[in-house]
């Protein structure tokens, strides 16, 4: 992958949007929601909130050292399954403007780091994730930090529309539904 100098600028505006997206969402999602399972997820509506934050700010940790060329042994898979696990138990019943709050933070702290990047820094390769392949920082930005919200993000326009809160229009609805087990 090629980088010019505005790519981590690039990166953290599609990042900015990704995120304020993602909040617009969380946003309009009606408090009681905040408890209810997302079966596919097997945690909480508020811990995969909490989810996308603790990935933003942990996976941006990881890149910027692959961005700065230390060598990284990359995260195994089993303890990302575990982590994933412990951290939904966690986080079940965080409230609602506490992961807001956090979700609002690390997105700031995550951009601000892309933004600062250099073409240099970018093109750097580094293996995130024991059996994957290396990529630039620049490609793992793009799939994980970019990514992954917006893998996150069907399910948060289903959560929305089954809470009776204001419709959003997704591109895609690839994800299950919530069932409501909230009030009427």
């Amino acid at each position: 992958m090629s980088s010019s100098a505005s790519d981590g600028n690039a990166l953290s505006i599609r990042l900015e949007a990704v995120i304020k997206q993602v909040l617009d969402i969380i946003d309009a999602l009606p408090d009681w929601v905040w408890n209810e399972d997302v079966e596919i997820e097997e945690k909480s509506v508020g811990a995969l909130l909490h989810h996308i934050g603790w990935a933003l700010e942990n996976e941006a940790a990881e890149f910027q050292k692959i961005a700065r060329g230390e060598e990284i042994d990359g995260w195994a898979h089993d303890w990302l399954d575990a982590t994933n696990r412990e951290q939904a138990e966690i986080h079940r019943h965080d409230a609602p403007e506490q992961v807001r709050q956090y979700l609002r933070e690390v997105a700031r702290t995550t951009a601000e780091f892309v933004r600062q990047l250099s073409s240099e820094e970018l093109n750097r390769t580094g293996r995130h994730i024991r059996g994957e392949p290396a990529r630039s920082a620049a490609e793992w930005i793009d799939a994980c930090l970019i990514g992954h919200p917006l893998g996150h993000l069907a399910q948060m326009v289903d959560l929305v529309d089954s809470s009776g809160s204001a419709s959003v229009a997704p591109e895609s609805r690839a994800m299950p539904r919530v069932e409501r087990s909230g009030p009427s």
